[in-house]
């Protein structure tokens, strides 16, 4: 995709992502090599259903704190693939990505990041919260449980989805399902934004207030047409 847009004579534009998908996308990052045990997998598997997915989740904490600090608990694919890498290798998994993270990178790179004051981000995840359950969001869960997706598929346990699931099978009232989204929102910024600030090629704008967020855009289009 991003060779046939240079061929094109067009400059690739990534926005968003989480930290990891990004630097898979721009850096030689690549952990494959670390081996696998189905068996290791399976076993941590059946104690996240056992004991819950906060007791694995410490479990990592314990020998891998950089990997639980990016990791939601209830992300259990990837706290398992966490806990398999050290238990196999003896070494954790935060380990293999520094070796990756900054070398030589595979693109003539342009990184900004957009920021804001911590409180009016929050206020900002606050009222999108608000907006998504509006627009339908809880309706789009019921449909989906309805459908026969379970609560316990990767897929449904993205933000919205698992607080949603939580009210419509009766586990929590509705303002409490809210409040979750709001709170899990906001510390998977937080957690964002840790995983960012360790990248030094990133340049930070802010984007507070409609003066400065005209300021940054112009700063990034003089600064692509300058390397394009």
């Amino acid at each position: 995709m991003i060779a046939d847009i240079h061929s094109r004579g067009k400059l690739p534009i990534l926005a968003g992502g989480t930290g990891l998908y990004i630097r898979a996308v721009i850096d030689r990052y690549d952990f494959t090599g670390a081996c696998r045990d189905e068996s290791l997998r399976a076993g941590l598997l059946k104690e996240a259903e056992r004991c819950g997915f906060e007791s694995l989740h410490r479990r990592l904490a314990g020998v891998d704190r950089e990997s639980a600090a990016r990791l939601h608990p209830r992300d259990v694919r990837r706290v398992i693939r966490a806990l398999e890498v050290y238990y196999l290798t003896g070494k954790p998994l935060s380990s293999y990505q520094k070796a990756k993270e900054f070398a030589e990178p595979l693109y003539n790179l342009l990184i900004f990041g957009l920021t804001m004051e911590r409180e009016l981000l929050y206020r900002r995840i606050e009222q999108r919260v608000d907006a998504m359950i509006e627009a339908g969001l809880v309706e789009e869960v019921e449909g989906l449980l309805n459908a026969g997706y379970s609560t316990g598929l990767t897929s449904m346990q993205g933000l919205g989805y698992k607080e949603m699931a939580l009210y419509l099978t009766g586990e929590v009232s509705l303002p409490r399902a809210i409040e979750l989204l709001k709170r899990n929102t906001r510390r998977f910024a937080k957690r964002q934004l840790t995983w960012f600030r360790r990248d030094e090629r990133i340049r930070w704008l802010e984007t507070g207030s409609q003066k400065k967020l005209q300021a940054a855009v112009q700063e990034i289009v003089c600064k692509a047409a300058g390397v394009f």
